[in-house]
């Protein structure tokens, strides 16, 4: 593949001739390192309130409500948003037909100064952060992942980008907007992938300009808080001189959080099979979802994910933060998602979902991009390596991905691996974990 990386001003293109994707990213450069200099300077502990802020962004927008928006992201693409120490990232996953909207959906989302935003969906969202942030307070992995390198500096344990359950749900809606406001006037990157045969660097800029145009006069917030304009003067030199404390030690009592569903994985079903029926199953089938029916309708959970685990664990994985207390409502719930999208899965429903997910997929899932990442598929499916494999790495994403899913993702492939997973769980075949509490 011909690829090409630029970089001109706070703008990076990278170029994918003949594969009909565009992807754009906005990385607003205030992320979770501001927390701690406001803790400084105002001696007020604001941590998590930066991926308060990232989760907060996709509700009513300067030009979306929130369920418009979210119709929009879910119907022509993939997309999400991330919180580091740096920067919030948010970005769009499409393909080439639909560049004006990913531009405009994520254009919203970055500089929504969440004026617009309701006390309902401010409550609601809050409790959806705290949550999350509790079950990565209870998994061994998470606690080392998001707190271990903060503690190991000497800094404050909640210091991990997510924060402090007890701090995050006494935020108030005022303070919220009044950071996010500062956020938006500061300096973002943009970064974008696209075919360069249906498009110009150029092109891409002057669209990108023009979209711009009609953010360039957000509705201030007034800002109560003077010391958010020292914090710039401030960031540059205070982020990156914080050391590792050799010998530092730290004791976190940990406590298992959520529920597992593991199911027996049967090796008659090839991994790009499970990858796109586990994704069909979770969020993709329409009106009964898992995703649908425990988050979306019942709000048991901020995320809910179906896996498979090929070479260690042999299993297809159902997970979720339900805890004992919701768990017979979850189970029922599951069961009744898993047998209405596997007895109404059709033909049609089929080749729609093909088509919505197909050149998604090859960039966001199946990580076509990476050569490396298929040294697996080389060893392990060797078949695949000369027909399907390469030339989706070497010649065209778009032709290679299709060939692959009409061999190996049919329809009646899918029905039987549905099958299989409805009659584990209906018949209750499956091992479960279970939160401590």
């Amino acid at each position: 593949m011909n690829r090409k990386f630029k970089i001109e001003d706070n703008m990076s293109f990278v170029e994918l001739p003949g594969t009909d994707i565009f992807f754009i990213t906005i990385a607003q450069k205030m992320g979770s390192d501001v927390e701690k200099l406001y803790e400084y300077i105002t001696g007020i502990d604001v941590y998590g309130i930066s991926h308060l802020i990232e989760h907060l962004s996709f509700k009513n927008t300067k030009e979306f409500t929130t369920k418009e928006l979210i119709e929009n992201l879910r119907e022509f693409g993939s997309y999400n948003a991330l919180t580091s120490k740096s920067n919030i990232r948010y970005y769009y996953n499409t393909v080439m037909q639909h560049k004006e909207l990913a531009i405009d959906l994520v254009l919203n989302t970055a500089f929504n100064s969440l004026n617009k935003l309701n006390k309902e969906e401010f409550e609601s969202e809050k409790e959806v952060v705290v949550n999350e942030i509790k079950t990565y307070q209870s998994n061994a992995i998470g606690i080392y992942n998001r707190m271990a390198f903060s503690l190991a500096r000497g800094l404050n344990m909640d210091d991990n980008n997510l924060g402090n359950p007890d701090i995050v749900k006494n935020f108030t809606m005022k303070r919220v907007q009044e950071i996010k406001h500062y956020f938006i006037n500061s300096d973002y990157l943009v970064h974008f992938t696209y075919d360069s045969e249906k498009i110009s660097k150029d092109e891409v800029i002057s669209l990108f300009n023009s979209r711009l145009e009609r953010f360039n006069n957000i509705e201030d917030t007034p800002l109560e808080i003077p010391v958010l304009s020292d914090i710039n003067k401030n960031y540059n030199d205070s982020i990156s001189n914080y050391i590792f404390n050799i010998n530092s030690s730290v004791d976190i009592e940990l406590e298992q959080l959520g529920t597992k569903i593991i199911i027996e994985h049967d090796y008659k079903f090839n991994p790009f099979l499970i990858d796109f029926g586990n994704k069909y199953l979770s969020r993709l089938a329409k009106g009964t979802s898992l995703d649908y029916l425990v988050r979306e309708i019942n709000g048991l959970t901020y995320s809910i994910n179906m896996g498979y685990s090929d070479h260690a664990n042999n299993a297809i994985i159902i997970s979720s933060d339900i805890t004992k207390d919701k768990l017979d409502l979850y189970l029922s719930l599951v069961e009744e998602a898993i047998v209405k999208s596997v007895d109404e899965f059709t033909i049609e429903k089929h080749i729609d979902v093909k088509n919505r997910e197909n050149v998604i997929n090859t960039i966001n899932n199946l990580d076509l991009t990476v050569e490396e990442s298929y040294h697996y598929y080389f060893r392990e499916y060797p078949e695949y390596t000369k027909d399907v494999i390469l030339p989706m790495v070497s010649n065209n994403l778009v032709t290679g991905y299709n060939k692959l899913m009409k061999k190996e993702v049919t329809y009646k492939k899918l029905v039987e691996y549905f099958n299989y997973i409805k009659n584990k769980i209906v018949n209750k075949e499956y091992s479960l974990i279970t939160s401590k509490k």
